[in-house]
């Protein structure tokens, strides 16, 4: 516990971690609303099985895209 006391006092350990879970609960948030307009979209046979994939690929792609934003040193 005394570890977790120490590290929220940390001068950038705080920010970076609030900012991690901003970028988490964001990625989160446009993972599930792009599932959920194409996943019944694909299920309805109104998206082909192809463009449904490539939908989710792009999905994974911008939660990637979007973490390595946590490798720039400062603040937005």
């Amino acid at each position: 516990m005394a570890a977790v006391e120490a590290a929220s006092q940390h001068p950038v350990g705080a920010p970076r971690g609030r900012r991690a879970a901003r970028t988490i609960h964001a990625n989160l948030a446009r993972a599930f609303a792009c599932n959920l307009v194409t996943i019944p979209l694909a299920v309805l046979g109104r998206l082909s099985p192809m463009l449904a994939a490539a939908a989710m690929s792009f999905s994974s792609v911008l939660v990637a895209v979007n973490s390595l934003r946590l490798l720039r040193g400062g603040h937005r």
